[in-house]
């Protein structure tokens, strides 16, 4: 490729192993740059804005925050915790999250779950996402177990419902049992930043924008 098109188009390695292994190899190649697997679409926004700028002789802004909107730094501080135990899965969450600036512990079942938030102190966790189908216990009855033996904190977080059950009356099933929402996957960024639009408590997003 290199030979046909010269050094114009640049050239990305999609790798999910240590690219210290390839990187002279592949640099002597004409190899533009390098982006880990799981893909995540902010570091296809940072490679296309590096690009960009060389290309354009643009200067460095620095470290790139993407906000989406999230201007007044609302989200900034969070924690969530999610339960998921595909490891895939819980990889793109937590990177999701942590470009909203949010903390993001990941439990790999539903007792998890129910074991973190209890052992975490009073209001510590503002969101929880709750998959489904999981080992050991499944999402519904961890929901139920914080709700019923955690009334005086499972009351100030949020749990969503993270599954690909997206069949009539699903919803209505989630929200039954003690979940507050439900997001159906596979999701993209946008709808997951809505959700934390929705969710988010109004004293926070006041606070945040006076800051």
């Amino acid at each position: 490729i290199r030979e046909k098109v010269g050094t114009e188009v640049p050239i990305m390695i999609l790798a999910a192993y240590d690219f210290e292994d390839i990187k002279d190899e592949a640099e002597k190649a004409g190899i533009s740059g390098f982006m880990p697997k799981p893909f995540f679409i902010s570091n296809l926004r940072r490679i296309v804005e590096e690009h960009h700028r060389k290309k354009n002789k643009m200067p460095d802004p620095g470290s790139l925050q993407v906000q989406h909107g999230d201007r007044c730094g609302v989200f900034e501080g969070m924690h969530v915790l999610a339960a998921e135990d595909n490891e895939s899965n819980a990889e793109i969450i937590t990177e999701l999250l942590k470009t909203e600036g949010i903390t993001c512990d990941i439990a790999e079942n539903g007792k998890e779950a129910v074991e973190r938030f209890t052992k975490a102190k009073p209001g510590y966790y503002d969101m929880i996402f709750m998959d489904h189908m999981m080992p050991e216990m499944d999402g519904i009855e961890a929901t139920k177990i914080i709700r019923s033996e955690c009334k005086d904190t499972s009351g100030q977080a949020i749990i969503i419902a993270l599954t690909a059950n997206a069949i009539q009356g699903a919803k209505e099933e989630y929200l039954a049992n003690g979940f507050d929402d439900f997001l159906s996957k596979p999701f993209e960024r946008h709808r997951l930043h809505e959700m934390l639009e929705k969710w988010i408590p109004e004293e926070r997003r006041e606070i945040s924008c006076k800051d």
